[in-house]
């Protein structure tokens, strides 16, 4: 699919070793201005995805904006957990400089891809933290929100929010991955990754799971904290391709805060002066 970040967003590929932990500092903007509430416009891609969001919608977690983004990307279908999920994820997270290769998510490190039981399908957002949500259908297989990790650094991070940590970072296969404590810290370049995933399972299955939807707070320490490791992460060109990818199978979803980072502010923009000042409503 033709990249649609606007031309704020000029993003180059991700540089990720082959044998190695990536240790490079994933793609960043190039400055040409801020994400900002008043940078939405109504823009078409070439493929019309995203035309049914209007600028003009009625902000907040509520407001038309957001029950438009939840009506769009909520997924088509969904793979089984126990056999076509591990199959699919080896091509969504396959390493962009080897087509032989998968990136695993905490490490970033690049290894041969083999099935799900060598390593462990990530819920981003732990089943434990869902209000009994998800397991392994619907969100809990979604694509756009499991990724592959060692065994090790899923069982370390267990079911702790994301948050801000202390102390030194854990080391696994020679490679960091996060600092563990009262919340779980990834590594910097990982941390808009998590925020996204994030915003995306939140607003893609607002609507399916109804009033026993979590929180955002139930995978974030805050949502000040999630808008932050969003702004300062912006995505990478690995997460361009996971999109294509999960855009091509029964899915047919996209995670528009990857996208449109900027989308971000009309749901949060007004939670507190924090996000006003990230989305430059002050």
């Amino acid at each position: 699919m033709k990249r649609i970040l606007k031309s704020l967003f000029v993003l180059s590929s991700v540089a990720v070793l082959l044998t190695g932990c990536n240790n490079k500092s994933k793609d960043d903007a190039d400055g040409e201005g801020d994400v900002t509430q008043a940078n939405i416009t109504d823009i078409t891609d070439g493929t019309g995805y995203y035309e049914s969001i209007k600028a003009s919608m009625s902000e907040g977690e509520d407001g038309e904006f957001r029950q438009a983004l939840t009506t769009l990307v909520k997924p088509s279908g969904t793979v089984e957990y126990s056999s076509g999920l591990s199959t699919h994820l080896q091509q969504a997270d396959a390493d962009p400089d080897n087509s032989s290769n998968m990136i695993f998510f905490y490490t970033q490190k690049s290894l041969k891809k083999q099935s799900a039981g060598t390593w462990n399908r990530e819920h981003c957002w732990p089943q434990s933290d869902s209000n009994g949500c998800w397991g392994k259908t619907n969100a809990g297989c979604d694509m756009l929100h499991i990724r592959p990790t060692y065994s090790k650094t899923n069982s370390d991070r267990g079911n702790l929010k994301y948050g801000e940590v202390s102390g030194s970072y854990l080391v696994y296969e020679g490679c960091e991955y996060g600092k563990k404590g009262t919340y779980f810290e990834p590594l910097d370049k990982v941390k808009g990754d998590c925020a996204r995933i994030t915003m995306y399972v939140w607003t893609a299955w607002h609507d399916y799971y109804g009033n026993k939807l979590p929180a955002i707070t139930n995978n974030f320490q805050s949502i000040d904290l999630m808008m932050k490791w969003h702004f300062a992460d912006l995505p990478s060109q690995q997460e361009i391709n996971r999109n294509d990818y999960v855009q091509t199978t029964v899915q047919k979803n996209r995670n528009p805060f990857v996208d449109h980072p900027e989308y971000a502010c009309k749901i949060w923009g007004n939670h507190s002066d924090t996000t006003k000042s990230l989305c430059g409503l002050k």
